[in-house]
């Protein structure tokens, strides 16, 4: 698996997408969920070859934005099978990486350690500072795509995901359950706030 040249390859790709995609853009992937997923990793012990997979499909799960904002995890794992054979990754660890990319797909429902770890990644900010940050990217990114929404309607819409989303890892899990705690309680605030 040539992984660096891999990682090259997606760097130019993530630079064409949609400027409006303020969430799903390069540094959700590349800085975000990607040193994510390897600090899970390396917390539960995934051996060198099963964190290649790994990061490989961190690189091309959201790369299907690309080519369109609904249902792009299928693209994305399309991409995978056309792409990775050439960087000498073979139809298993190809089936791996594919299943990788769709287990992130709303509601996430992983059943493999590997699914587990990149479904936790991609929704880390549940439960940091950065929540309400992110959440603001999502919203802009969400009116420029879908539908006009205004904040009211939005918080609820957080709030009622966040109250509904359950992490699958046991890794760090009081801490990082306690920060959705936190951001529960900010955008119960913010909510009243506006409902006054």
């Amino acid at each position: 698996m040539q992984y660096s040249k891999v990682k090259t390859y997606v760097e130019k790709c993530l630079q064409g997408l949609d400027s409006k995609l303020t969430y799903h853009n390069a540094w959700h992937t590349m800085g975000d969920v990607l040193p994510v997923a390897i600090t899970f990793a390396s917390k539960v012990n995934i051996n060198q070859g099963n964190l290649t997979i790994l990061k490989t499909a961190v690189l091309f799960h959201d790369l299907g934005y690309l080519q369109q904002y609904e249902n792009n995890e299928s693209i994305g794992a399309k991409m995978a099978e056309e792409i990775l054979p050439q960087y000498d990754y073979n139809p298993e660890q190809i089936e791996i990486i594919t299943k990788l990319i769709i287990s992130t797909q709303i509601p996430q429902k992983p059943s493999t350690l590997l699914e587990k770890i990149i479904c936790d990644s991609d929704l880390d900010s549940l439960h940091r500072d950065d929540f309400v940050v992110r959440g603001n990217d999502l919203m802009a990114e969400v009116i420029s795509f879908k539908n006009e929404v205004d904040e009211f309607d939005w918080l609820n819409i957080q709030l009622k995901f966040i109250k509904n989303h359950t992490y699958h890892l046991d890794v760090d899990i009081n801490k990082r359950n306690a920060g959705k705690l936190e951001n529960i309680s900010l955008l119960d605030k913010r909510i009243a706030s506006l409902d006054e």
